[in-house]
């Protein structure tokens, strides 16, 4: 296959199968005389077609098993290709590259001024599996401007979701601060339901209790049953027991309009327990268990 990949008379299917063998096997089976042709090829080859499967293969093996010689040809990839394919697939070959330096960082970034947003997304997606450290200020200002000003719902929800991953000790008090700003208040759908789930993501003690405020109406307010059954299962999930949010799952138990959401409810409080929900909680359970018009509820509340 190593043969095959290298002999330029053989038909670029052939080539480009043998290629996807090699990617298989993986960077330990191919050896080093098999990762040089492979690294030759994604460079410079006269069928186009080859040169993604080459890049492909290096994708298949990873940042780490292609050495600094492999980063350093998907860095080259990046900035200098003609190809728009090319950089793009380049970029994704990269991902999870620990301790990226700032020329594969930088040129990740500039890869983001562009007409498309998928690639905008996968810039986003992909400057946080570098690491915070490698990462900087200037990566960090990258996304956050992705996350904040991106015409696209799409690349806005990605990029918040990488400032998520990175948290709140990375993205300091202003990065929080924009994934509230968001869960509040981006015009779309999308990324302000995700920012919801974000916040949930970072923590209590992260977002404050700005956070959690915007956390318990969504809970409570949001017009789509759905999405706020959905931020009942991340409070839960997120094993967050303060007081202002036990109160508020407290009353959604008892007055939310679909049986669904008053037993997820119900899931928290039994979750957090007695002495979080206090008597007054339990007074409310047992007249739910009582009176509630829905007989999953009733018996969830038991």
């Amino acid at each position: 296959w190593i043969d095959c990949v290298q002999d330029t008379r053989e038909h670029q299917d052939n080539r480009s199968r043998a290629l996807t063998n090699l990617a298989d096997i993986g960077a330990e089976g191919v050896g080093s005389k098999g990762l040089t042709a492979i690294l030759k090829i994604a460079n410079k080859d006269h069928s186009l077609e080859v040169r993604k499967s080459a890049i492909r293969a290096l994708t298949a093996f990873g940042p780490e098993a292609i050495g600094h010689a492999g980063v350093d040809l998907l860095v080259h990839l990046i900035e200098k290709d003609s190809d728009s394919l090319v950089r793009y697939m380049s970029m994704l070959a990269l991902k999870g590259c620990k301790g990226m330096d700032s020329k594969g960082v930088k040129a990740v970034i500039r890869l983001g001024d562009t007409d498309d947003e998928c690639v905008r997304c996968e810039v986003a997606q992909t400057l946080p599996t570098f690491g915070a450290e490698a990462l900087g200020p200037t990566g960090l200002e990258a996304l956050m401007k992705l996350a904040d000003k991106d015409q696209d719902d799409s690349v806005r929800t990605h990029a918040l979701g990488a400032l998520a991953d990175l948290g709140a000790e990375v993205i300091g008090e202003a990065g929080v601060q924009m994934i509230r700003h968001h869960a509040e208040q981006d015009i779309a759908y999308a990324p302000r339901m995700w920012s919801v789930r974000y916040l949930a993501q970072l923590g209590p003690e992260a977002i404050g209790e700005a956070g959690l405020d915007i956390l318990i109406r969504a809970a409570e307010k949001d017009p789509a049953a759905e999405a706020r059954i959905r931020v009942i299962k991340l409070l839960k999930a997120s094993k967050i027991k303060n007081s202002k949010v036990v109160e508020a799952l407290t009353r959604i138990a008892q007055k939310d309009d679909t049986s669904e959401n008053r037993e997820a409810a119900l899931t928290y409080l039994a979750y957090v327990g007695a002495e979080a929900i206090g008597s007054g909680g339990i007074d409310a359970i047992a007249k739910i268990a009582q009176e509630d018009r829905d007989q999953g509820v009733r018996i969830k509340a038991l």
